[in-house]
């Protein structure tokens, strides 16, 4: 689903259509765009109404359910997710995901979450010719290992960080490369949009609605946490068994909804990205 991202469009395209075609990829126009139009031509587009309400953020993602569902009909997998976020086999293995899931079963299958993180000290570039050509740091994050991969139906809870799949299946070498942070400029500019979004309903970050915190800038200013990342210590290696362990060890039933999830971890510490990454997105 999108509005106005138009450079992460591109990008997710260029990937996912690389690897399934563009006639595979199915384009939520959030009130539709003639940009996104251009931009998404070959792919299934599907306009909705524009406009924002309290209950917006929760309505979106009991469609984002169906609709995953729903193409189940026709596809083996559906990779249900937003536009800044990547779902990539570790080069090392000599598959790409297309190869990984021809040999897959039917199942819900939850990659490792990582943000892609801008390190403003070092990483003066641009990343309009590649994300992972230029920015090469990255933390865990509970939230981003998302049972993103469908392979039978489910029902995804708000923001799509949890679902009804009780059964965790992990691979240690597939991860969602989630890139909110991968550029302080984009970063700000999208912040900036949302929290006047929020401004525009008269709603402040609190539980009278169904938008997370990520809608609105904190009292810091909109590029506070970007700095504050950006500043994380290094670790010598990207090494993600700790990770990976935690994700096994706290797997458990999360509410009476009957959704399922591992306990919040979000990383204080910056992997390097192994230059094998570089240039598939």
């Amino acid at each position: 689903m999108v509005k106005d991202d138009y450079f992460f469009l591109e990008k997710w395209i260029a990937y996912y259509g690389g690897l399934f075609g563009r006639d595979a990829l199915y384009v939520i126009s959030h009130g539709g765009d003639p940009e996104v139009d251009r931009i998404a031509k070959g792919c299934s587009i599907i306009r909705i109404p524009g406009g924002i309400d309290p209950g917006f953020d929760a309505k979106r993602w009991r469609m984002l359910s169906s609709y995953t569902n729903g193409l189940l009909n026709y596809y083996n997998f559906v990779i249900c997710g937003d536009v800044d976020e990547f779902v990539i086999m570790d080069p090392k293995t000599n598959l790409n995901l297309a190869q990984f899931l021809l040999k897959r079963k039917p199942s819900i299958i939850t990659p490792i979450g990582l943000e892609v993180v801008h390190r403003l000290d070092t990483e003066k570039e641009s990343i309009e010719g590649g994300i992972l050509k230029t920015r090469h740091y990255c933390r865990y994050s509970s939230y981003f290992s998302k049972p993103c991969v469908v392979g039978k139906p489910v029902k995804f809870a708000r923001g799509g960080h949890y679902s009804t799949e009780p059964e965790l299946k992990l691979f240690r070498n597939l991860y969602l490369f989630h890139m909110k942070y991968a550029d302080f400029d984009q970063y700000k500019g999208r912040l900036l949009d949302r929290t006047q979004a929020m401004a525009a309903l008269n709603l402040e970050n609190d539980s009278s609605h169904s938008f997370s915190a990520h809608w609105f800038a904190n009292n810091q200013g909109f590029g506070a946490e970007i700095e504050r990342l950006s500043a994380l210590p290094e670790m010598p290696e990207f090494d993600l068994r700790e990770e990976i362990k935690w994700m096994d060890s706290t797997w458990e039933q999360r509410n009476k909804h009957g959704l399922w999830h591992f306990k919040k971890r979000v990383g204080d510490r910056l992997f390097p990205i192994p230059e094998r990454f570089a240039g598939i997105v």
